[in-house]
């Protein structure tokens, strides 16, 4: 007795599993955009929470909590998200600040750049009390933006495999 076996829809799978595959990239990269935008909503929230004083300025004993209105907005406006980097098998960007103030100084000509100034707010400095908004708006929505990549990318992957 011969034994047959007939399979249906294997290659209907196997075509759907190679566009997979070809789309790994894509899924990848939309679900970390996904991801990266809730943290950057949550920074650019914590940058509004942020003490202002058009006053402030440093005195010895008593260092800074505060941040002008007009540096806040420059901060907040220089708040983005990296383009992405494609290595072997991953891909990767960072939520971080770019750019110059508009206020210049002896020291910085061009302006005051940004990164700087958020680095002071976020660790310290010695005119300038700890300040970790950043830290802490990251470390509340780390959850919320995995699963933000989670769903983008099961999505995608869904949408393939239904085809």
């Amino acid at each position: 007795m011969a034994w047959t076996m007939q399979y249906t829809g294997l290659t209907e799978f196997s075509e759907s599993l190679n566009e997979l595959a070809n789309a790994a990239d894509d899924i990848a990269s939309k679900g970390l955009y996904d991801g990266a935008r809730v943290i950057a909503d949550a920074i650019a929230e914590a940058v509004d929470s942020l003490p202002i004083d058009n006053r402030y300025m440093p005195t010895r004993g008593k260092p800074l909590n505060v941040i002008g209105r007009k540096d806040l907005h420059e901060v907040k406006a220089a708040l983005g998200i990296a383009k992405f980097r494609h290595e072997m098998y991953s891909v990767d960007t960072s939520v971080g600040f770019d750019g110059y103030l508009s206020r210049k100084e002896e020291k910085y000509p061009n302006g005051v750049p940004i990164p700087m100034v958020v680095a002071s707010i976020e660790h310290g400095s010695s005119f300038r009390k700890k300040n970790p908004f950043i830290r802490k708006a990251a470390n509340a929505m780390k959850a919320k933006a995995q699963a933000a990549i989670a769903a983008a990318g099961l999505k995608m992957v869904d949408d393939i495999m239904k085809k």
